[in-house]
């Protein structure tokens, strides 16, 4: 329960400290944008001190771009170079 209000906390920090000078000077896109972003990060951190497990980026890139790699990688190997 700690976590959780520790991020609820520290959501709430950013929020006031930002959002009102960003309204102040009518930065409503920004503002739009800031408010999106914190909602982003607070629902991940909140999920985090959940200990909800979230997937990993790296594992849909390796799925995407590892076959191009292998391939680019058995063009550019040079024909006495070891490796699989």
């Amino acid at each position: 329960m700690w976590p959780i209000l520790g991020v609820l906390s520290a959501a709430a920090l950013i929020l006031l400290y930002e959002a009102p000078g960003l309204r102040r000077s009518r930065r409503y896109r920004e503002l739009a944008v800031f408010l999106i972003l914190l909602t982003l990060g607070t629902g991940a951190g909140l999920a985090e001190a959940a200990d909800v497990p979230l997937p990993n980026p790296l594992d849909w890139m390796n799925y995407l771009f590892g076959p191009a790699g292998e391939r680019l990688d058995k063009v550019l190997r040079l024909p006495g170079e070891l490796g699989g």
